[in-house]
């Protein structure tokens, strides 16, 4: 969402589509149990995952588009 059709990336579409995936992943796993991390460490661990991926993702879709 916000990012535009991966397809616009080129080699970069798959990559970038599982450390989605990945991040998202992490993102909606609770804190706890099984792993030894809280709540805030996995959301954090998510943003590490996610900000630069949809920065990459971001600017590959953009200097695509542009002619």
């Amino acid at each position: 969402m916000f990012v535009g059709d991966l397809r616009a990336s080129g080699a970069m579409e798959w990559p970038l589509r599982i450390l989605l995936i990945a991040g998202g992943l992490v993102l909606a796993t609770p804190g706890g149990g099984i792993l030894p991390l809280g709540n805030l460490e996995m959301e954090l661990l998510a943003l590490v995952f996610l900000a630069p991926t949809l920065a990459l993702a971001f600017w590959s879709t953009r200097r695509r588009a542009t002619p």
